[in-house]
């Protein structure tokens, strides 16, 4: 194989490829370290499409999305647990979360009852909402533990009667407790999905020329592809506010 002469230009090109990897290396290290956890929704399409759109912008992003999970059935998917070990290999500076669909059930609590019975605080008992609210503090604090900011998605309004209803009640306990911490934000998705009177709508204007499109699954609760598409862009811009280096990048405060 013959090789042509070295020339000036080609030289140079040299140089600046070489000069290139060290600063690729150094914006990749210094890009913000997001860590994105939660249930279906987040290990389906809406999770995927917003991982993408925040990777595109420059942060690195692991997500884990569990289907069938959340924070009132530890028996089944210890998240707490789950996210003590994934902070610690992680780092993150921002933490993004979405639990709530799975969450309109019964609490199961860590002790037994006669028998060896596990225990359960049901729906509409009083000590249903503070415990819910004190299981949200906890992981909230695991995430922010090493002084990442805080991100958690709100439940979007639902179809199915009393589910739709409890998600409402979700959604207020989840807002109260990032209201009261720092550098938590409550990012509320009700409306983005909701008709033009707050209302389930399983289609919505957003197609050409404001062709109605279908947003929501058949089962009521979960998104289409479209629909994982345009929360997903709703939700990008958001989260990259609460981003550290982003959003000192685009002088947000």
């Amino acid at each position: 194989m013959r090789f042509g002469p070295l020339t000036r230009r080609g030289l140079c090109r040299g140089a600046l490829a070489a000069a290139a990897v060290p600063r690729l290396a150094q914006a990749r290290a210094q890009a913000d370290s997001v860590l994105f956890i939660g249930d279906s929704m987040v290990g389906g399409a809406f999770g995927l499409f917003l991982e993408r759109r925040l990777a595109a912008a420059g942060l690195s992003v692991h997500r884990e999305g569990r289907p069938s999970t959340g924070l009132s059935r530890p028996d089944f998917f210890d998240w707490q647990a789950r996210a003590e070990k994934l902070v610690a290999k992680v780092r993150p500076d921002l933490c993004l979360v979405m639990f709530g669909g799975n969450d309109a059930q019964g609490i199961a609590l860590r002790r037994r009852g006669p028998r060896g019975r596990r225990v359960f605080i049901r729906w509409h008992e009083p000590a249903w909402t503070p415990t819910y609210a004190a299981r949200v503090a906890r992981l909230a604090d695991t995430l922010q533990g090493g002084g990442a900011r805080l991100g958690w998605i709100g439940m979007p309004v639902m179809g199915r009667g009393r589910l739709g209803e409890r998600m409402i009640r979700i959604n207020r306990i989840v807002r109260a407790e990032m209201a009261i911490r720092k550098d938590a934000r409550f990012l509320d998705i009700w409306p983005v999905l909701a008709d033009a009177r707050g209302r389930y709508a399983a289609r919505l204007p957003i197609g050409p020329g404001g062709r109605r499109v279908r947003v929501r699954a058949g089962d009521d609760v979960h998104l289409t592809v479209a629909g994982a598409r345009y929360l997903a862009a709703h939700v990008e811009p958001r989260v990259l506010a609460l981003a550290p280096r982003a959003a000192s990048a685009a002088g947000a405060p």
